[in-house]
């Protein structure tokens, strides 16, 4: 008989063939009993009744309860309104008579991706997990996406903040490196819910299509509650809350 985990959790993982690492392996189940039934292995299919009266698998749930710590929704929240006042302030900069406004929203963008990053870091355990999913781009895998687009945007949101009172070629600079910024920003916003979308949860499955938008008008309701407590002149508080309404 090969030696098997001393967790008792029930999977009989053979410590000669590999582990338990990582988040995966912080998930517990509510009992220690065997993974397989005691009586024949083969029997009759359950009914649709009985289905119905007990979703379990062998007594254990179907989903598993996610692992998820405080830093996840802290990051979902940093950087949404992260990406939501990057793309207030790219559209601020075209428009005159806004500069304090551009000025907030992309200080406030480069803050809150930085701070998002740092959760986000947190969540994993190890900065180089971050690293490791930048060596490849998968257009397919949300997660992949995800990691690329805020690698990009991190640069450009403190690029733009850095020179946001900077004239001449700086200033041009800053605005250039904001324009592209704002781009970035919206699916930082929203690709976190793609992500949650494509788990196993049925309710956050369910909401594929909606929960994207979802996202979207929550960054954007958070990134304009924190510019109404700057201080802006009264056309720009026009359109803080004028956006805000809309997220609503």
């Amino acid at each position: 008989m090969s030696p098997r985990n001393e967790a008792g959790d029930g999977r009989n993982v053979d410590p000669r063939l590999g582990s338990l690492q990582g988040e995966g392996a912080a998930q517990r189940i509510a009992t220690d009993a065997k993974a397989q039934p005691d009586g024949p292995l083969w029997t009759e299919p359950a009914s649709a009744e009985a289905v119905s009266q007990d979703p379990a698998y062998y007594d254990r749930p179907v989903l598993k309860e996610p692992v998820w710590i405080w830093s996840v929704p802290a990051y979902f929240f940093t950087g949404g309104a992260a990406g939501a006042a990057a793309a207030l302030g790219a559209a601020a900069t075209i428009v005159p008579g806004l500069d304090g406004l551009v000025i907030r929203a992309r200080w406030l963008s480069a803050a809150g991706v930085g701070i998002g990053t740092a959760f986000l870091i947190h969540d994993l355990g190890r900065p180089e997990r971050f690293l490791n999913m930048l060596r490849v781009f998968r257009p397919s895998s949300p997660m992949s996406v995800g990691s690329w687009v805020l690698a990009g945007a991190g640069p450009l949101f403190a690029l733009s903040a850095a020179l946001s009172r900077a004239e001449g070629v700086a200033g041009q600079l800053g605005d250039a490196a904001s324009l592209m910024g704002g781009l970035l920003g919206l699916p930082l916003a929203g690709y976190t819910a793609v992500l949650v979308s494509t788990t196993a949860v049925p309710l956050w499955q369910a909401s594929a299509r909606s929960l994207p938008f979802l996202f979207m008008a929550s960054a954007a309701s958070s990134a304009t509650s924190i510019l109404s407590l700057a201080r802006l002149d009264e056309k720009e508080e026009a359109v803080v809350d004028r956006l805000g309404t809309m997220a609503e």
